[in-house]
């Protein structure tokens, strides 16, 4: 069933037990809502001219980074890397050996992750300490570090 306004009878009871005239009331919310309608749409429009600049701003940069940034990191690779440095170390210390940064450096380099004009030593400090933020890897001090949760188990021979 579909009501119309018609079958609405909204009497406003008012003191005396008269009944109010309300249209005044409703023009002044109808103009009220008309007026939030407009600055919405004007919001609107003024979001729709910021997204239409950064895309095109995001167009042109897409066309030109390439060519400009030869070997600069982009999302965490650069050009001549297939795969994160955080993903290559975490490859490195799977054998659950303590691991100086430095070494982990050098054995990135070797299996020929290219740090391009970055510092190796730098560049795989922060990475460690970032996967030491996400649980990932630990610090055992004096430079070393392992992977979290991984101990290295003795040979018996070791032990006698």
């Amino acid at each position: 069933m579909q009501l119309t306004v018609r079958d609405c009878n909204l009497r406003i009871v008012g003191k005396g037990g008269r009944v109010r005239d309300i249209r005044q009331d409703l023009r002044e919310r109808l103009d009220a809502v008309a007026a939030e309608q407009d600055r919405l749409q004007k919001q609107v429009g003024d979001l729709e001219g910021q997204k239409k600049l950064l895309e095109t701003l995001l167009q042109e940069e897409e066309r030109r980074w390439p060519d400009s940034n030869p070997g600069v990191a982009v999302n965490g690779k650069n050009g001549h890397n297939t795969r994160d440095l955080s993903e290559l170390i975490l490859e490195i210390m799977s054998d659950g050996e303590d691991w100086y940064g430095s070494t982990v450096a050098a054995v990135a380099e070797k299996r020929g992750y290219h740090f391009g004009d970055a510092k190796p030593g730098r560049s795989t400090h922060f990475t460690l300490l970032g996967l030491a933020k996400n649980n990932r890897v630990e610090s055992v001090g004096l430079g070393k570090w392992k992977l979290k949760g991984t101990r290295k188990v003795k040979d018996e021979a070791d032990a006698a």
